[in-house]
C-alpha cells in the first residue's frame, strides 16, 4: 500500500511538472521578423512581422485587432502582444499593413495560432485565415521563411577578446561592412549573404603573425549559412606557409571565428 501511495505522489509531482513546462515556455521573440526564401504569388514580394508587449489598456483598446495573449504565459499574469504584419505590394510598391483579428492559440505546446487575414489595396481585397508560427507562414498565396532581427549581422571593426582554443594565432582582427547588390556581384572572395534580410555582407578578416609582428590578410570564399553559423573556405600565409583551411564564423551576442587547427577568437565591436 505504501510503494502505491508513493508511485501516486510521484505521479502526481510528474505530471504537474509536464503540465508547468507546457505553459511556462515561450517562444514568441519579441522583434522584428522578416522574410526569406520567399514564394511570390505576384502581388507581393516580400513580408516582415513585429511582436510587442502592450499592457492590457493598450490590449483592449485594440478590440481584437492585431493583439493576443502569448499562450505560454499564465492566466494570473498573461503577457499581452501585438503583432503588425506587413506585406511588400508590387502594386503600391510600399509595405501595406494587414489586418488580423479572432488570433487563437492551436493548443498543446505548439507554437501555432490561427486567425482571419484582411487587406485592401485600391479596389481590390484579400481575405483569409492563416495558421502562424514565427519560423514559417502562408497568406495570401505568398509564402516565406521568417528570421528574427537578432540575426542581423552589424558593420564594425571587431578585436580579438578571448581564445577560446589554444591555438597557433594569438589574436586577429574583423572589418564588416555591408555593401550594395552590386558590388557583391563584382567580388569573388570575402563576401556573402547573410540570413536577415539578405545583407550582402563584405568582410575583412587579418591574423597577427608574430613572425612578421602584423597583421595579414586572408582570402575567405565559398561562404554559406549551415546549422547557425556561416562555413566557407579560407587561404593565407602563415610563417612563410600557404594555408588553406576551413572557417567557421558565428553571429550571436558575441562573434566567434574558428579556423580549423589555427584558431578560435571571440571578437567585440571597437569602441563599444
Amino acid at each position: 500500500m505504501k510503494i502505491k501511495k508513493l508511485f501516486l505522489v510521484l505521479g502526481v509531482i510528474l505530471f504537474s511538472l509536464v503540465i508547468s513546462g507546457c505553459t511556462s515556455v515561450s517562444y514568441l521573440k519579441e522583434g522584428t521578423y522578416v522574410s526569406n526564401n520567399n514564394i511570390e504569388n505576384g502581388d507581393f514580394k516580400k513580408a516582415k512581422y513585429t511582436i510587442s508587449k502592450i499592457d492590457k489598456e493598450t490590449f483592449d483598446s485594440h478590440n481584437g485587432v492585431n493583439v493576443f495573449i502569448d499562450a505560454a504565459s499564465s492566466s494570473n499574469n498573461p503577457k499581452y502582444l501585438l503583432i503588425e504584419l506587413y506585406l511588400f505590394s508590387n502594386a503600391t510598391n510600399k509595405f501595406e499593413l494587414v489586418t488580423l483579428s479572432t488570433i487563437k492559440h492551436m493548443g498543446g505546446t505548439t507554437n501555432q495560432y490561427t486567425m482571419d487575414a484582411f487587406l485592401k489595396i485600391d479596389d481590390k481585397e484579400y481575405n483569409g485565415q492563416i495558421t502562424f508560427n514565427t519560423g514559417y507562414f502562408e497568406i495570401f498565396n505568398f509564402a516565406g521563411t521568417f528570421i528574427h532581427e537578432s540575426n542581423k549581422i552589424i558593420e564594425g571593426e571587431y578585436e580579438t577578446t578571448e581564445n577560446i582554443v589554444k591555438t597557433q594565432i594569438s589574436k586577429s582582427k574583423l572589418i564588416i561592412k555591408e555593401i550594395a547588390k552590386e558590388e557583391y556581384e563584382l567580388k569573388n572572395s570575402n563576401v556573402f549573404i547573410g540570413l536577415y534580410d539578405n545583407q550582402y555582407i563584405n568582410i575583412e578578416l587579418y591574423i597577427f603573425d608574430d613572425e612578421v609582428n602584423d597583421y595579414i590578410s586572408t582570402t575567405i570564399q565559398n561562404i554559406s549559412y549551415q546549422t547557425y553559423k556561416y562555413i566557407g573556405d579560407i587561404e593565407f600565409v602563415f610563417n612563410e606557409q600557404i594555408v588553406k583551411s576551413r572557417i567557421m564564423i558565428t553571429f550571436d551576442e558575441e562573434i566567434i571565428i574558428e579556423i580549423e587547427g589555427y584558431l578560435g577568437h571571440k571578437y567585440n565591436k571597437i569602441g563599444r
